[in-house]
C-alpha cells in the first residue's frame, strides 16, 4: 500500500530540538514533495505559520534555536544555535562597563559585546570556551595582561572602534586576519619592532583591511609595514643616548662625591657631631676633666704645660691629668693610660712637630686610644692647641681638625689664648651641682670629707710628680726668651 502522514495541522515547536531531523530531512525535501509535507510553526509565537519545509529549502536553520536563562547576564540573551554548532551570548548595545562575570557554559561561545561601555579587557575563564568574540565599537583603551593566555589563538576576535594607544606584546599570538584590530594608530619606537615582525610572518598584508597598525611619525602617519628598522629605532637610538649620556653624569657626580666624602669622612664626621651635640649637650662627670696628650720630650712645652697651663685651669676648677706628672711609678703603663682615658671627660691634645714622629711609639697610641674613645662616645670632647702651628698634620684625624677651624692657636696675637682654651673646654664638672639634692646633711659631709681628703692626697702627688717633671728642664734664662713670646 502507499500512503503517507498529513501532520499539517499539528502544532510544531520550531526550536534547537528539531533543527537536527530538519538537517538530515534537507536532501529527502529537495528531491520528493508531498502537500502534506506542508507543515508550519506554531512556536515561537514570531514564528507561528511560517512554513517548516520551505525554512530548510531556504536555508534558515539558524533560526531553530533554544533560549538559556541559566547564568545568562543581565541585560543580554543566550541561547544555543545547534545549526552552527555554537551557544550565543547577545550582549549588544547592552549597558556593560565590564566583562560579565560568567556565560552558560559551553564548548563553543559566541560572544557578542558591540557597541557596549566596556574600557577594559579583562581576564575571564570562559574567554577559553570562545571562537567569536565581537568587541568591535566599544571604545576599550586597556587590556590586562592575563587575557591572552586565555584567548585561543584561532578565535576570531573583532576589536575595531578601540581608543587604543599602544599594543600589547601578548597580540602577536593572535592571527592578525583572524583577530581584526582593525585601524590601530600608535607612537612607534624600537619597542614596536616586534609588530613589524608579527605582521610579516603573518602575512598581513592579505587582510589589510582587517588589521592595519599606523605609526604617528613627524612626517605624519605611515603604515608599520612601510617602515624600516632603522626608522622605527631612530628616535629610541637618540633617547638611549640622552639617557646613557645622563646616567652616566650621574655615575660621574656620584664617583666625585664619594671620592670627596671619603678624603673629608673625618671632617663631615666632626660636623655632624657637632651639630648633633649642640642639640643634645651632656657633659658627664667623671674623675677627669681634662686629660693632657703631649709630647712631654719637649722641654718648652712640658715646662709651660706645668707651670702655667695646668695652675691656670686648676684655678677655674678642673682637674687635669698629666700622664708624665701623674701616672703613679710602677703601674703597667698601657693599661693606666686606658684607664685614665675612660676616666677623662676632655681630651686636650698639644699639636707640636714632634707629636706625630714615629719614634713617639706612646703618643702615637695615646692619640690612637684617645680617638677610638672619643668615637665610640658621644659626650666625650677633643680640643686640640696648634702648639706649633701646623698646617698639614700626617694624622687626617687631627688635619679635620685644622682645616675645620675647630683648634686653638696657640700664636694667638689678641692674647686671649687661655679664654679661647677654657671656652674649648667648657664649664668643669667641679662647677656643676654634682651631688644629688635630697641627700642628707650628714651624708653629704661624708662624702665631702672623703672627697678633700682624696684631693690633698692627689694635690701632694702632682706636687711630688711635677719636682720630677721640672728635674730635666732647661734653665730659667733660657726658658725666658721663649716664655715672653708665649
Amino acid at each position: 500500500m502507499s500512503f503517507g502522514f498529513l501532520l499539517s495541522d499539528a502544532k510544531f515547536d520550531c526550536d534547537c530540538h528539531m533543527e537536527p531531523y530538519l538537517e538530515l530531512a534537507e536532501l529527502v525535501i529537495k528531491k520528493i514533495w508531498r502537500d502534506y509535507f506542508n507543515m508550519s510553526c506554531w512556536n515561537p509565537l514570531e514564528y507561528r505559520g511560517l512554513s517548516i519545509p520551505n525554512l530548510v529549502l531556504e536555508k534558515k536553520l539558524d533560526l531553530f534555536i533554544c533560549n538559556i536563562t541559566e547564568k545568562c547576564p543581565r541585560y543580554c540573551r543566550c541561547y544555543h544555535q545547534p545549526h552552527k554548532r555554537t551557544t550565543v551570548v547577545n550582549c549588544t548595545g547592552a549597558n556593560l562597563e565590564a566583562l560579565p562575570d560568567y556565560v552558560p557554559e559551553a564548548a563553543n561561545l559566541t560572544i557578542l559585546l558591540k557597541n557596549t561601555k566596556i574600557k577594559t579587557l579583562e581576564s575571564r575563564n570562559y574567554l577559553g570556551n570562545a571562537t567569536f568574540i565581537d568587541m568591535s565599537d566599544t571604545g576599550f583603551s586597556e587590556v590586562e595582561n592575563d587575557i591572552f593566555m586565555q584567548i585561543h589563538n584561532e578565535a576570531n576576535f573583532l576589536m575595531e572602534g578601540h581608543n587604543l594607544h599602544d599594543m600589547h606584546r601578548g597580540f602577536q599570538i593572535l592571527d592578525p586576519c583572524i583577530a581584526q584590530l582593525g585601524r590601530t594608530v600608535i607612537k612607534c619606537n624600537c619597542n614596536h619592532l616586534w609588530i613589524k615582525t608579527w605582521l610579516e610572518n603573518k602575512n598581513a598584508a592579505r587582510c589589510e583591511g582587517k588589521t592595519l597598525v599606523i605609526c604617528n611619525t613627524d612626517n605624519g602617519h605611515i603604515p608599520i609595514l612601510s617602515m624600516n628598522k632603522g626608522d622605527l629605532c631612530a628616535s629610541s637610538r637618540i633617547h638611549f643616548k640622552i639617557m646613557s649620556i645622563t646616567f652616566g653624569v650621574i655615575a660621574i657626580l656620584t664617583l666625585v662625591l664619594s671620592i670627596i666624602s671619603y678624603h673629608y669622612r673625618y671632617e663631615i664626621y666632626l660636623v655632624c657631631r657637632q651639630l648633633k651635640s649642640v642639640s643634645n649637650k651632656v657633659n658627664p662627670v667623671c674623675k677627669y676633666d681634662v686629660y693632657f696628650s703631649f709630647d712631654d720630650g719637649n722641654p718648652f712645652l712640658r715646662y709651660w704645660i706645668l707651670n702655667f697651663l695646668d695652675s691656670k685651669l686648676k684655678q677655674e676648677g678642673y682637674r687635669n691629668f698629666i700622664p708624665c706628672r701623674d701616672t703613679i711609678p710602677g703601674d703597667v703603663e698601657e693599661e693606666n693610660m686606658i684607664n685614665t682615658i675612660t676616666n677623662s671627660r676632655i681630651f686636650l691634645v698639644i699639636l707640636s712637630k714632634t707629636y706625630e714622629d714615629n719614634d713617639n711609639i706612646w703618643t702615637n697610641l695615646e692619640w690612637k686610644y684617645i680617638w677610638n674613645y672619643f668615637y665610640n662616645n658621644k659626650d666625650r670632647k677633643i680640643v686640640i692647641i696648634n702648639y706649633d702651628l701646623i698646617d698639614c698634620p700626617v694624622d687626617l684625624r687631627l688635619k679635620a681638625f685644622i682645616r675645620l677651624g675647630l683648634d686653638v692657636d696657640f700664636a694667638n696675637r689678641r692674647h686671649i689664648l687661655l679664654d679661647e682654651i677654657k671656652q674649648k673646654l667648657e664649664v668643669p664638672s667641679r662647677g656643676k651641682q654634682s651631688y644629688i639634692r635630697n641627700t642628707k646633711l650628714e651624708f653629704e659631709s661624708a662624702k665631702h670629707s672623703v672627697a678633700e681628703q682624696r684631693e690633698k692626697s692627689e694635690e701632694n702627688h702632682s706636687r711630688e710628680m711635677s719636682v720630677v717633671c721640672s728635674s730635666t728642664m732647661i734653665l730659667e734664662e733660657v726658658i725666658n726668651p721663649y716664655h715672653d713670646v708665649s
